[in-house]
């Protein structure tokens, strides 16, 4: 996973147009803003696929078999999209931080706590985003450094990513193509910026 990690981290520098309009000094304080609400909305595109099954399985016996075919497949493409959303905020910081996000995995596996492999919870991943929201306020108030915190947190949503996307029967070398063909497709037709999906 580590090529294609460290590759895709670098390939969203060409989509990182929020240099271009936002003072240097804000460009931390945006990709961790960026990162939450992106960490909400995968955990919300989660709860919906749960929400919508039924005891015997994703199909819902009101609709057709064509109609479910492509509500599930509606709903695993916009798994996908958010999860990739999430890895793009996490490349940018850890650009801005100087290290490789394979490096920041390292690092995670290295130091992990007793209880944190082996499970599949989507809500440690919004629970790191919070938690690189709350070094980040501390930071500015205190004037404290928490860049390793910072990267023990990112190589956490790396490996929680990795094995919820694992568990969901897809790749996550998907989820970073998936994300790479979105904003190319944006950046080709001059619609990066804006909000939604459907751009």
């Amino acid at each position: 996973m580590t090529p294609i990690l460290n590759d895709y981290q670098k390939w969203t520098d060409s989509t990182a147009i929020y240099r271009q309009n936002i003072d240097q000094m804000h460009w931390l304080n945006y990709c961790i803003l960026g990162l939450n609400e992106e960490a909400g909305e995968l955990l919300k595109v989660k709860s919906d696929m749960t929400l919508r099954q039924v005891p015997k399985g994703l199909f819902d016996s009101s609709l057709s078999p064509e109609l479910n075919i492509a509500s599930i497949m509606e709903r695993a493409e916009n798994f996908l999209k958010e999860a990739g959303d999430v890895m793009w905020y996490i490349s940018q910081l850890a650009n801005l931080l100087g290290v490789r996000l394979s490096d920041c995995l390292d690092r995670f596996k290295e130091e992990v706590i007793e209880g944190w492999v082996d499970k599949e919870d989507l809500l440690k991943v919004v629970f790191l985003a919070g938690q690189i929201a709350g070094y980040q306020k501390k930071s500015l108030r205190d004037k404290t450094d928490f860049r390793d915190k910072f990267i023990l947190a990112i190589g956490g949503i790396i490996h929680r990513l990795y094995a919820i996307v694992g568990s969901n029967d897809t790749s996550f070398e998907l989820v970073l193509q998936t994300n790479m063909e979105k904003l190319s497709s944006r950046k080709d037709r001059g619609v990066l910026q804006g909000s939604g999906d459907n751009r």
